[in-house]
């Protein structure tokens, strides 16, 4: 077995801007396999946001390899998966360290045990889901109106200078889905001045609309949004912060990248479910390979918001594709199941 890592360069089509974050190009980090006539891949995906700058990313994943290659080489099952996570969880790497070598080998495991990622976890087959537009921050009203013709299930991105003209499109627009996102762009006077906006029968759920300091804001929120459902992204990067807040809240995006995998994402699923929460599966600006690991749990999911490879202009991977709102994986390989090449 032989273990490689290299850097991979995602250019996106075009501008992706948020409140707290802009991108024109991604950074990430390939990890393969290469095993007699099996490949098997990993994507690693630092988030400069959540402190993961690239180069402290990279580092650790060649870190990895130089302590770890003979481990890794002897790994079989998913329990010797479970098993090295921990270490690297135990040794604080980044989360998206984690979920990048957890990939790679659930990936093989896959492979040489001709199985795919869901059944290796004992899920469900995931099947054909509706999965939201998102649409980036932009003072182009009249292209963000264009691209809304043919969409019945909406994610607007706030928190800029435009936000009224899209709140106002919201309201306008009663028989479409919204999904407000600020990515904590908003003060709590914003939000109850939008409060007319956001209680709307049409606004699926309020997602992160301030950066939360404590519980008491998170309270002072819920009680300016009305019956509108309050979902938590940044805010919640793990078990840990989720346990914490976890009575003044409706519900949680929960990204694999973000929690250090889909092992540490079931955890956290078992545990919100038990607390009667909302669940979205969700990403960030990842290729298909990500995208599609990441759908093999949507099955334990309400809501799937996985449209972050749509937005790249060219990647190595064919895996899950949209159509018609609907997010789906065509291809039957085993493993995670996308094509390489």
């Amino acid at each position: 077995m032989n273990i490689f890592i290299k850097k991979l360069v995602l250019p996106l089509k075009e501008k992706f801007k948020i409140s707290h974050s802009e991108f024109e190009s991604l950074d990430h980090i390939l990890i393969s396999i290469e095993d007699k006539d099996i490949k098997a891949f990993g994507e690693i995906v630092p988030i400069s946001f959540f402190n993961e700058p690239f180069e402290r990313a990279i580092n650790e994943a060649e870190k990895i390899l130089s302590i770890y290659r003979e481990v890794l080489r002897n790994i079989e099952d998913i329990n010797d998966v479970r098993k090295f996570i921990l270490n690297l969880k135990d040794d604080k790497y980044l989360n998206c360290i984690q979920c990048g070598f957890e990939m790679v080998l659930l990936d093989y495991i896959g492979k040489i045990n001709k199985k795919k990622i869901w059944e290796i976890l004992g899920l469900e087959n995931p099947q054909k889901r509706v999965t939201p537009l998102t649409l980036p921050i932009s003072n182009n009203f009249v292209t963000f109106n264009e691209s809304l013709t043919n969409s019945s299930l909406i994610k607007i991105k706030l928190g800029g200078e435009s936000d009224i003209k899209y709140l106002k499109y919201v309201q306008e627009n009663n028989k479409k889905k919204f999904i407000l996102d600020v990515n904590q762009g908003w003060t709590t006077e914003k939000i109850q001045a939008y409060a007319e906006y956001i209680c709307l029968d049409n606004v699926l759920l309020l997602e992160e609309p301030v950066k939360i300091q404590n519980n008491t804001d998170l309270k002072k929120v819920r009680n300016s949004i009305g019956k509108t459902p309050l979902f938590l992204d940044e805010s919640v990067k793990n078990l840990e912060e989720a346990k914490k807040i976890v009575d003044d809240f409706d519900g949680v995006n929960i990204k694999i990248t973000k929690f250090g995998g889909l092992l540490n994402s079931i955890e956290a699923v078992g545990f919100l479910k038990s607390k009667n929460k909302k669940l979205m599966l969700g990403c960030f600006l990842e290729s298909s390979l990500s995208i599609s690991y990441a759908f093999s749990i949507s099955s334990l999911f309400d809501y799937v918001d996985l449209d972050g490879a749509t937005f790249i202009k060219s990647e190595p991977f064919k895996g899950a594709t949209i159509s018609d709102g609907e997010i789906n994986m065509p291809y039957n390989g085993f493993g995670i199941g996308v094509q390489h090449g």
